[in-house]
C-alpha cells in the first residue's frame, strides 16, 4: 500500500529455495520443523512462502512449508495442500497432475469489490479495521 492505495503485485518468476537438512532422528526433526515455522518472515525482501527438505534416511524425507498468514487464509490453505499432493502423486506416478483451470482468479475479486455495490460495504470494512 501507498498510504491511501492498494495494490497487487504479481511476480512472474519466483525463485522458491529448497535446503535440504540432515536430521537423525524424530527429535531432531521436531527441532527443526519448530525452528523454521518460528522463523519471522521478512515481507520486504522474501517469498511469503519458505520449504525446507529434512532428511532423515536416503527414502525418507519431510517437507516443510511455512506460509505466511498474509498470503494465504485456512481455506485456500487447504486447497493448496491438495494440489501439492496432486503434483507429487503425478510426479510419483509420471504423469501430468490433473488440475482443473480456476474459474475465477484473486485479481477478479478484487475487481469485484471495488465495483459500486461493493463499494458503500468495502468503506464500511475499511473503516471498522482502521478503527
Amino acid at each position: 500500500s501507498d498510504g491511501d492505495h492498494a495494490w497487487q503485485e504479481v511476480q512472474e518468476v519466483a525463485t522458491l529455495a529448497l535446503p535440504v537438512l540432515a536430521v537423525e532422528d524424530e527429535a531432531a526433526m521436531e527441532m527443526a520443523i519448530e525452528a523454521e515455522a518460528g522463523r519471522p518472515f521478512n515481507l520486504r525482501c522474501e517469498l511469503p512462502l519458505r520449504a525446507q527438505l529434512l532428511r532423515l534416511a536416503p527414502q525418507r524425507h519431510v517437507l516443510v512449508l511455512v506460509l505466511h498468514h498474509i498470503a494465504s487464509d485456512g481455506w485456500s490453505g487447504a486447497i493448496a495442500v491438495d494440489e501439492w499432493c496432486e503434483a507429487y502423486a503425478a510426479l510419483v506416478e509420471g504423469r501430468a497432475p490433473g488440475w482443473q483451470a480456476l474459474p475465477v482468479q484473486y485479481a477478479d475479486y478484487a475487481r469485484w469489490q471495488r465495483e459500486a455495490p461493493q463499494q458503500a460495504r468495502h468503506a464500511q470494512q475499511l473503516t471498522y479495521w482502521q478503527q
